[in-house]
């Protein structure tokens, strides 16, 4: 993935802060997931989890 950005021209230090990036939301995201699953009832959390990803599938799916 490095070497992508760096054909596309950016520098190292940005490359730094958009993979810092990566790992940033991974380690928010798993514990923000875990209070909301700790939070709402499994059959909510099934609902709230479609909710969100049936929007980024259609929009992915009507890419082609």
């Amino acid at each position: 993935m490095q070497v992508f950005f760096l054909e596309r021209g950016f520098s190292v230090i940005e490359i730094a802060a958009l993979m810092s990036m990566l790992q940033i939301t991974r380690i928010v995201g798993s514990f923000s997931w875990g209070w909301l699953s700790d939070y709402l009832s499994p059959i909510e959390l099934a609902l709230f989890d479609f909710a969100l990803v049936s929007p980024q599938s259609f929009c992915y799916s009507s890419t082609f």
